[in-house]
């Protein structure tokens, strides 16, 4: 029901299978240790503590904060970006296709126009943040996601997010981008030309059904 978004998700998934069980190597005073890439993707999945700090009141009055004190990372929930320590149980619910499927095959009750457009949109935007995603530890790439939900059933919301805590802290000259953040770059710029070319696609699908035309 959604080709293009089945490939994003198995070269996803596939990635985040292979990274996860890779070795990484560090360096100490003492030459050369291998550390395990799934423990230091767990850490790092977690926002680091931060302590509350105060903003004088200058600050504050010009700034958007409700409050003068500081008390958290910008960045996604911590329960979207954070890693089950259980390598296999993280894993295999991300691998596991089984309820995303559920999942569409409710969607789909929204028409085959709807659902045709919203995977092509998406599914392009979403393997192309994933191709040209920055690399280093891998973590922000294996986090990022394509998912579908649908809230009521006459309502069908399809996201492409990037999970990790740090996104907006990204910034990298890799791929084209520019120095720039590739959240921005690859996620949000591209989305509004994208979702209003689906838009007009569902239109033009809807007129012809309407005409008599076959779906």
């Amino acid at each position: 029901m959604f080709p293009q978004s089945q490939k994003f998700w198995h070269a996803s998934d596939a990635f985040f299978s292979t990274a996860a069980n890779s070795k990484g190597v560090g360096r100490t005073a003492w030459g050369y240790y291998y550390f395990s890439v799934w423990d230091e993707w767990v850490a790092r999945s977690r926002k680091p503590d931060r302590k509350k700090r105060k903003m004088d009141y200058q600050t504050w009055q010009s700034s958007r904060a409700k409050t003068p004190y500081l008390k958290d990372f910008r960045g996604v929930e911590r329960s979207r970006s954070t890693l089950n320590p259980n390598k296999e149980v993280a894993i295999s619910m991300r691998m596991d296709g089984r309820s995303a499927q559920n999942l569409l095959d409710i969607a789909g009750s929204v028409g085959p126009i709807v659902a045709e457009q919203m995977d092509t949109a998406l599914a392009s935007i979403a393997f192309n943040a994933w191709r040209k995603w920055p690399i280093r530890t891998k973590l922000s790439k294996a986090l990022l996601s394509l998912e579908y939900d649908t809230p009521t059933a006459s309502i069908f919301v399809g996201s492409v997010h990037s999970n990790a805590w740090y996104t907006y802290y990204i910034k990298t000259r890799q791929n084209g981008i520019g120095g720039k953040q590739p959240h921005r770059v690859l996620i949000f710029d591209p989305t509004d030309q994208t979702v209003r070319k689906a838009a007009e696609g569902i239109a033009l699908q809807i007129q012809r059904y309407a005409g008599g035309g076959k779906l």
